[in-house]
Formats: C-alpha cells, sequence, structure tokens
C-alpha cells in the first residue's frame, strides 16, 4: 500500500527537530512495527502551502506514487488573514470548492481512502500577526473552526475520514505559537498511525 501526505510547513516538519515531524514519525512507526505487507509513505508538505498551489502538484504527485490513500493535513493557511478577518489567502467558499476538485482528483486516481486531519490550534499571542511572518500573516481560532468544520461537513457526506487532533493539542504543545514542538508532532503521529493502522 502506498501513501500520500500532503499539505504545508507542519505536514513537511517544521520545529520537529528529533524527528522529522509527525509526517515522518508515522513513517518511521511503520517501518519498526509492520510485520507483513509492503507499506511505503511518502511526506509531501510544502512550506506555506494552500490549496490553490496543492491543486497544481496534487495529481502529479499521486499519480507518480501510485498511491492508493491520500491524507490531507493541516489546512490553516487558507485561514490565514492579512489585517481584517475576512481578507483570508483561501476564501471560505474557494475553499470548499478547491476540496471538492481535490475530492474527485482522488477518486479519479482510484484511491482506496481518503483522509482529513483537523486543524490544530494557534496560540493568538502570538500568531496575530505571526511574528516570523514578514507579510503580516494573522492566525486565529475562531476563523481556523470556520474552515475545519467546511472538511467536516464534507467528510459527514461519506467523502472520507476525518480525523480530530484539535482536542489533543495544547498551546504548550506549540513551537511559535502556530507550528508543533517535538512533543506536539509526537501526539499528532501517534494518533494518525493508529488510524492509519485501523484501514490497511
Amino acid at each position: 500500500m502506498n501513501i500520500g501526505i500532503w499539505w504545508d510547513s507542519i505536514t513537511w516538519w517544521a520545529f520537529d527537530y528529533t524527528g522529522g515531524g509527525w509526517a515522518n514519525r508515522v513513517k518511521l512507526k511503520f517501518m519498526k512495527n509492520l510485520t507483513k505487507n509492503w507499506l511505503e509513505i511518502s511526506c509531501l508538505g510544502i512550506n506555506g502551502d494552500i490549496t490553490d498551489e496543492l491543486l497544481y502538484r496534487f495529481e502529479v504527485e499521486a499519480k507518480a506514487r501510485k498511491c492508493d490513500v491520500a491524507i490531507f493535513a493541516i489546512w490553516i493557511n487558507d485561514s490565514c488573514y492579512i489585517w481584517e478577518k475576512t481578507n483570508n489567502l483561501v476564501s471560505i467558499d474557494k475553499f470548499e470548492k478547491n476540496l471538492n476538485k481535490l475530492y474527485k482528483i482522488s477518486l479519479k486516481l482510484g484511491m482506496k481512502k481518503i483522509l482529513f486531519v483537523w486543524l490544530t490550534p494557534v496560540n493568538e499571542k502570538l500568531t496575530t500577526p505571526l511574528a516570523i511572518s514578514s507579510k503580516w500573516k494573522s492566525y486565529a481560532n475562531d476563523i481556523i473552526k470556520i474552515y475545519d468544520q467546511t472538511i467536516k461537513k464534507l467528510c459527514n457526506s461519506n467523502w472520507g475520514y476525518y480525523i480530530d487532533i484539535m482536542k489533543y493539542i495544547t498551546l504548550k504543545d506549540l513551537d511559535d505559537g502556530i507550528h508543533p514542538n517535538d512533543k506536539g508532532h509526537t501526539k499528532i503521529a501517534n494518533i494518525i498511525y493508529n488510524h492509519i493502522k485501523n484501514i490497511i
């Protein structure tokens, strides 16, 4: 089975200096514990990615790896806003349309399973605006939850699996207010590892 994990800097590995990010931690756990059937996991996160950009690369990357399972993880950059909470990088309407396109591509490619990961919380004291951003990007939990509800609504329409990690991640699990630290990445990896085990 081939599994592709797509999204942004949190999927990529940002601020996990010991394990290389939750996606890599999931990969390592399977390499260590899998006793039968080959499992290949590709970590395909890109720093700063949004749904518009993922649409350009998803089909090519999934097809090249012959992916049976797609995990779409962390949509937080779409919800990001500049100055005003309504000035999001990707509007909520466009976001939903992009999710529908990704879903249709997954079906076209014959994916056996599609998993969607709920967003992580942010520490708004550090993310309004985000200190490391040169473009005054801001992230707020009430906006993040609106975007997450769109994911949940689509999953309730039999789209795919919905993995809730928000309730497990606390502000102590964050490094710079938005990216998980080693402990946060470990928590996410354990949750997603157990979900994948149940579907393979």
